[in-house]
C-alpha cells in the first residue's frame, strides 16, 4: 500500500541561502575522463584549500574556484604504497567515496574491490593522505573479508576516536543478503601511516544501515559512542545503534542493541521498479528511498546539545519528496525527533538526498528533481536555526536538466554528499548528478553556498599534535588562529588539561587574526609520567574556539633488554644462542656493556659484540661441554652503562636448557618359551628439549637368542620395539640383558631380564561341584590352555571314587583338544540305581610329554519318587449300588513327573464292579476319583481293587481297596383303594399302602401315571420306610371329559419296583 504525506506542508518561509556558485565536476565533456557506468555516484568533500571530487571509479582534484589541479585518475591509483600485485592496485572497481579529516587535517577515500584475486578475499581499500594536500602521497590500506561474503554498499564516516564504515553484505555463492557488517578503523594508526586494525559486527537481520559522520571543528564529548542509523521495516521508526569501547589490541568493541526512534508514517517510493518520470522518454529512473541517504551527519554544540541530520526520498501524493529528520542528544536512553518534514513542494519527484548542518545549526538539502515535464536537475533548499521547526525555505535551482536518462537500466545512483567548508563551518559544498543532453552520458555540477547569517568567526588549530617531555623539561607547541567571514577580534588564549606540577604560558596570550602563539609547558622531576589531553581556547567575548593536543610525561633516559628467545636447549658438545637488544626509553643514546651470571658448570658464553649502542643487538652464544649435567638453569644477562649518570645497570633473565635423554624399557622381565619370540618396548625420553638422535643395541643374550629393534634409532624421544627371538636350543632359565642407547656423546642403558621356559598346558574343570538325582547326568567344561608355547594334543580320561556298583559313568566330547580348547565332559548316574553319595572324579589330561589332572565332585540325591494311596480301604453295597474312593499321589524327593493311573478288578467274573478313575494322570501330586458301579447282575462277593500309577520310564506304585457287595436286604408289597369316583372341580382320595416283606425297611418313593389332562396328583407324604401308607389327593378339573380313566401307582426303592392299579371314574 502507497502512502501520500505531505507532512508540515504550510507555505514555506523565505529563503534564507546566499549566492549559489557551482562549477562544472567529472562528466560528460571533461578530458581525460571516460565514462564506464551510468552510475556515477558523485561525492566529494572539502579542506580549507581543496575539493576532492569522486564519480565512476574516478577522482580529481579542485580548487574552490573550480580550477582542475590534478586531473581524473582511477580511485586504484591511491594505494600504490600496496605494492603493485595487491588487490586494491591491480583492481579499480569503483564506487569511491571522499572523506575530509577535520581534525587531523587527512583525506580519507575508499573504494573496493570485488575481485577475489591472488590475495583471497573481498576487500574495501582505504587511502589516507600523508599531509593536508589532496595531490600528495598516500598511505593504503586493505581489509579483507573473506572470499566467501562480498562487502557491497560501504558507507564511511568520520569520527574522533576511528574511522567507521558499514556494508550490506552479499553472500557470494547465492547472491543473497547476509546482513549488514558494522566497523571500525583504527585511525589513530592510519593517520601516522602505521600498520591498521578493523573491529566489525555483524547483523544479519538488517540492511541499509549508515554511521554517522562527525560535522565541524567541535569533537563529540569525551567517552562518546560512534552512531549508526537505519530506517527501520515497519515504516514509522528509526533505529539507532552505539558502538563503544574500542580497543584495537584486543579487537574488542561493544555494540548495543538498536534504540528505536518513532518518526511520521511514510512509505517507500519504488517499489515496483523504476518509477521517477522524464520528459519524452518511457525510460524512468530508479531510487533507493527505501534507505537514509548518506550523510548521517553529526554535530557537537558544546554544552547545549548534539544533532544528527539524515534525509531520504518518501512517498508524497503521486510523486516522491525529500524527507528529512534532525534527531537530537542521540545518547540518550530514549533519542527522539527534534524537527522533521517530508519536502515537496510540487508534484516534481525529488529523491538522491543529502543534508548537512553549520555551525549554527542552520540546515541545508540537496536533491534531484525530475517530472513528466522537467529534465533530470539538481536543487536544493535550507532552514535557519531560528525558522520554525519542521519547515524548509523555497526551492533554489543549482543545476538545471537538459536532457533525459535513457539507459536501459536506469539506475539514477545511491548516494550523493552536502559536505561543510573546514575554513569557516558555513560555507556547504555540495555535488550531484544532472543530465545536460538526453542519451546514457552524465554530468556532475560542484556547488557552494552558505547561510547569511553565519557571521565571522576564528578556529584555532596547533602542531605538532603531540608532544612527548622528560620530567623536569619543557616543550613547545604552536597555536595558530584562522579568521572566517572577515573577523576581526581578538581571542585570550587559555588552556586546561595539565598535569600536577606542569605550567603553560602563551607568547602572546592573545591572538587577533591570522596570527600565532607559542604555548610553552614545563613539568618539574615529580610530574606523574603519563599521556595527557591539553585543551587549549580561545575566548573573544562569547565565542569560544578550541584545539587539543597531547602531552606525554616520561621518565629519564633508560633503557631495558629483551632477548629472544625466552628459552633455548643445547646438549652436550652442543650451544645455544640468543639475540639481546638494548630498548632504548626516553631517549636514550649511550653504549651498554654486557654480562651473564651464573653459568653452570661444563659452559661457556660469549656477546658478539660485547657492547651494543641503544637500540641494537648482540648474539649471545652459550656452549655446553660433554659431561655436563642436564637441568634448567636461569642466567641473568646484565647491562652496564658505565659513562651515563648517573650509571645505568639493567637486567633480564633467559633459561639454559642442558638436554639429554634416558633410556626405558619394559616389560623389566619376559617370559618366552623356547621357539618363540617376544617384544620389549623400548622408550628415548627426551630432557630438557633435547634434540639428537640415538643408536640402539642389545647385548647379554645368550646364544641363540637374537634381538632386532625397530627402529634402529631415535630422533628426540619416542619408542622402539625389540624383538627377541629365542631358539628350541636354548636352556630355560633368566638371563640379563643391556639395552644400550648412545649419540656418540653420552650413552645411557636400560637392563631387562629374559626368562627361557619350556612349553606346558593347563587343564581346569568346572564347575567344582554339581548335585544331581539319581537318573540325571551333570556336564562339566574341561578348558585346557597352552602355557610357553604348548601346541601337543592333550587326551583326557577319568576315574569315579567311590567305584560302587552303580557308580556314575563318565564321557568326553571331544575325547582330546590340540594345543588349547574346550571339552564337555557328561558324568551318566544310571536310573534310579545310583547309589545316594558323592562321588569325586579325577580328569586327566595327557600330552607327549605332560599330564596334569583336576578333580571335581558330583553329589547323586535319591531319585525322585511318589506315592500312591487309596481311602477308603473297604466299602459295602447292595447290589445295583454304587461306591466312590479317593486316590491320592504324593511328591518325593521334589518328584514332579507325570503318574498314569490304571485300575484292576479282582476276581474279575462276569459281572464284577466296573471301576472309573478321573483324572487319569496326576503331574507331582494330587487325587483322583476312583468310582464303583454294581447292577442288579453283579453277583455278590468282596472284590479287590487294584489302582496302579506308573511314571514313563520311572517308578511304578500300587494301592489297592476292597468293595463287598451284598444281596438285596428283604422287598414290599404296594395295595391301593381299587376305585375312586369324583365329579369335575371336585376332589377326592385314594390310601396307598407299602408293606414290608422280608424285614424290609428301606425308603419307597410314590408316583403315579396315566392321569388325564386336567387331572393333578399329589401323595402325602410322597414316601415311607419300610411300611407304611400316603393318601393320593386327585383334583379334577371341570373340562375333564367324564369316563373312566385307569392310573398306575408305583413304589419305588433302589432296584425294586412294585405298582398296583386304581379306576379313577370322572362325572
Amino acid at each position: 500500500m502507497l502512502i501520500s504525506l505531505n507532512l508540515f506542508a504550510q507555505a514555506p518561509p523565505s529563503p534564507v541561502i546566499g549566492n549559489v556558485n557551482s562549477f562544472e565536476g567529472l562528466g560528460l565533456g571533461v578530458p581525460a575522463f571516460a565514462q564506464t557506468s551510468t552510475v556515477p555516484d558523485a561525492n566529494g568533500a572539502v579542506s580549507s584549500t581543496q575539493y576532492v571530487q569522486a564519480a565512476n571509479g574516478f577522482y580529481a582534484v579542485f580548487s574552490k574556484a573550480g580550477a582542475l589541479l590534478q586531473a581524473p585518475l582511477p580511485g586504484s591509483n591511491l594505494f600504490a604504497s600496496l605494492g603493485p600485485a595487491h588487490p586494491c592496485v591491480v583492481n579499480n572497481d569503483g564506487s569511491p567515496l571522499v572523506k575530509f579529516d577535520q581534525l587531523a587535517n587527512r583525506w580519507v577515500i575508499t573504494q573496493f574491490t570485488h575481485v577475489n584475486g591472488p590475495v583471497a578475499g573481498f576487500m574495501q581499500c582505504v587511502a589516507v593522505s600523508n599531509t593536508s594536500d589532496a595531490t600528495g602521497a598516500y598511505t593504503g590500506y586493505e581489509f579483507n573479508y573473506g572470499p566467501l561474503l562480498r562487502n557491497d554498499s560501504p558507507r564511511l564516516a568520520i569520527w574522533n576516536d576511528a574511522y567507521y564504515i558499514s556494508y550490506n553484505m552479499v553472500t557470494v555463492a547465492t547472491g543473497a543478503s547476509a546482513g549488514v557488517a558494522l566497523c571500525a578503523l583504527d585511525r589513530s594508526q592510519m593517520i601516522l601511516g602505521l600498520p591498521a586494525t578493523q573491529i566489525c559486527f555483524g547483523l544479519p537481520t538488517f540492511t541499509d544501515i549508515i554511521p554517522a559522520d562527525l560535522e565541524g571543528p567541535n569533537a563529540p564529548p569525551a567517552g562518546s559512542p560512534e552512531y549508526f542509523m537505519g530506517a527501520a521495516p515497519d515504516s514509522l521508526s528509526l533505529n539507532l545503534w552505539q558502538m563503544s569501547s574500542l580497543n584495537f589490541g584486543l579487537g574488542a568493541a561493544t555494540l548495543s542493541a538498536p534504540a528505536n526512534i518513532p518518526v511520521a508514517l511514510y512509505s517507500p517510493v519504488c517499489v515496483a521498479g523504476p518509477c521517477i518520470q522524464q520528459p519524452g522518454t518511457p525510460v524512468t529512473l530508479d531510487d533507493v528511498s527505501a534507505n537514509l541517504m548518506h550523510r548521517l551527519v553529526y554535530r557537537n554544540f558544546p554544552g547545549d546539545h548534539e544533532s544528527l541530520v539524515v534525509s531520504h526520498a518518501v512517498f508524497s501524493g503521486s510523486t516522491s519528496g525529500a524527507r528529512w529528520y534532525e534527531i537530537r542528544n542521540p545518547s540518550a536512553a530514549a533519542p527522539t525527533v527534534f524537527q522533521q518534514q517530508t519536502f515537496a513542494p510540487d508534484a516534481s519527484y525529488r529523491f538522491m538526498s543529502s543534508a548537512a548542518m553549520d555551525q549554527l545549526g542552520n540546515i541545508a538539502l540537496g536533491y534531484n528533481v525530475s517530472s513528466s515535464t522537467i529534465n533530470p536537475g539538481i536543487g536544493l533548499t535550507g532552514r535557519a536555526a531560528g525558522d520554525p521547526l519542521n519547515t524548509m525555505g523555497a526551492e533554489l535551482t543549482v543545476q538545471p536538466g537538459g536532457g533525459a536518462m535513457t539507459a536501459p537500466s536506469p539506475n539514477w545512483g545511491t548516494f550523493t554528499n552536502l559536505t561543510m567548508d573546514p575554513a569557516d563551518d558555513c560555507t556547504f559544498w555540495y555535488t550531484n548528478e544532472y543530465m545536460s543532453v538526453t542519451g546514457t552520458l552524465w554530468n556532475t555540477r560542484i556547488a557552494n553556498f552558505k547561510f547569511t547569517n553565519c557571521g565571522p568567526d576564528f578556529f584555532l588549530s596547533s602542531a605538532p599534535a603531540s608532544q612527548t617531555v622528560i620530567q623536569g623539561n619543557s616543550v613547545n607547541y604552536t597555536i595558530s588562529m584562522t579568521s572566517t567571514n572577515a573577523y576581526a577580534g581578538t581571542a585570550n588564549l587559555s588552556v586546561t588539561g595539565l598535569p600536577a606540577g606542569a605550567t603553560a604560558t602563551f607568547t602572546p596570550a592573545s591572538l587577533t587574526g591570522a596570527a600565532s602563539s607559542t604555548l610553552a609547558v614545563s613539568t618539574i622531576a615529580t610530574t606523574p609520567a603519563g599521556t595527557y589531553t591539553l585543551t587549549i581556547s580561545g575566548t573573544d567575548g562569547t565565542l569560544t574556539r578550541t584545539t587539543p593536543v597531547t602531552l606525554v610525561v616520561t621518565g629519564p633516559q633508560n633503557f631495558s633488554l629483551s632477548v629472544t628467545p625466552g628459552a633455548q636447549s643445547a646438549a652436550p658438545g652442543q650451544s645455544a644462542v640468543y639475540s639481546v637488544t638494548v630498548n632504548p626509553a626516553n631517549g636514550y643514546t649511550g653504549t651498554v656493556n654486557l654480562s651473564t651470571s651464573p653459568l653452570p658448570a661444563g659452559t661457556t658464553a660469549t656477546f658478539a659484540p660485547a657492547s651494543v649502542p641503544a637500540g641494537g643487538s648482540s648474539t649471545l652464544t652459550i656452549s655446553v661441554a660433554a659431561g655436563a649435567v642436564s637441568g634448567v638453569y636461569p642466567i641473568t644477562i646484565t647491562g652496564s652503562d658505565t659513562v651515563s649518570v648517573p650509571n645505568l645497570t639493567n637486567s633480564t633473565s633467559v633459561n639454559l636448557l642442558i638436554s639429554d635423554f634416558a633410556v626405558s624399557a619394559t616389560p623389566a622381565s619376559l617370559t618366552v618359551p623356547q621357539n618363540n619370540s617376544g617384544n620389549y618396548a623400548v622408550s628415548v625420553a627426551a630432557i630438557s628439549g633435547y634434540s639428537g638422535t640415538v643408536n640402539l643395541t642389545l647385548s647379554g643374550q645368550p646364544a641363540g637368542v637374537t634381538g632386532v629393534f625397530t627402529p634402529a634409532s631415535i630422533t628426540g624421544s619416542g619408542s622402539s620395539t625389540l624383538a627377541v627371538s629365542v631358539g628350541s636350543a636354548v636352556p630355560a632359565g633368566s638371563y640379563p640383558l643391556i639395552i644400550t642407547g648412545s649419540d656418540g656423546v653420552t650413552t645411557h642403558t636400560a637392563a631387562v631380564t629374559l626368562v627361557v621356559v619350556a612349553a606346558d598346558f593347563t587343564l581346569v574343570a568346572t564347575p567344582a561341584s554339581q548335585t544331581v538325582a539319581a537318573g540325571t547326568n551333570a556336564n562339566y567344561t574341561l578348558s585346557v590352555s597352552p602355557l610357553n608355547g604348548f601346541t601337543d594334543t592333550v587326551n583326557f580320561s577319568a576315574s569315579v571314587t567311590p567305584a560302587v556298583a552303580g557308580a556314575p559313568v563318565v564321557i568326553f566330547s571331544p575325547t582330546s583338544v590340540v594345543s588349547s580348547g574346550t571339552a564337555t565332559m557328561t558324568v551318566i548316574s544310571t536310573a534310579f540305581t545310583t547309589p545316594a553319595g558323592t562321588y569325586s572324579i579325577t580328569v586327566t589330561g595327557t600330552s607327549t610329554t605332560q599330564s596334569h589332572s583336576a578333580s571335581v565332585t558330583l553329589t547323586v540325591n535319591p531319585a525322585a519318587d511318589f506315592t500312591i494311596s487309596a481311602s477308603p480301604s473297604s466299602q459295602t453295597v447292595i447290589v445295583g449300588t454304587n461306591a466312590g474312593y479317593a486316590v491320592n499321589i504324593g511328591s518325593l524327593n521334589g518328584f514332579n513327573g507325570i503318574v498314569n493311573l490304571t485300575t484292576a478288578v479282582t476276581p474279575a467274573v462276569a459281572g464284577a464292579p466296573v471301576a472309573t478313575i478321573n483324572p487319569g494322570s496326576l503331574t507331582g501330586s494330587g487325587t483322583a476319583s476312583l468310582a464303583l458301579t454294581t447292577s442288579v447282575s453283579t453277583t455278590p462277593g468282596t472284590y479287590t481293587i487294584t489302582v496302579t500309577g506308573t511314571n514313563a520310564g520311572g517308578p511304578v506304585h500300587s494301592a489297592s481297596v476292597t468293595l463287598v457287595v451284598n444281596p438285596p436286604a428283604g422287598d414290599f408289597s404296594i395295595s391301593a383303594t381299587g376305585s375312586v369316583t369324583i365329579k369335575r372341580g371336585k376332589t377326592g382320595t385314594v390310601t396307598v399302602t407299602i408293606t414290608s416283606i422280608g424285614g424290609f425297611a428301606n425308603n419307597v418313593q410314590f408316583s403315579v401315571t396315566g392321569l388325564p389332562t386336567g387331572v393333578t396328583a399329589k401323595f402325602t407324604p410322597t414316601s415311607v420306610n419300610g411300611s407304611g401308607s400316603s393318601t393320593l389327593t386327585l383334583t379334577v378339573g371341570n373340562s375333564v371329559k367324564q369316563g373312566g380313566y385307569p392310573l398306575v401307582v408305583t413304589g419305588t426303592s433302589g432296584l425294586l419296583i412294585h405298582s398296583t392299579g386304581v379306576l379313577l371314574s370322572v362325572n
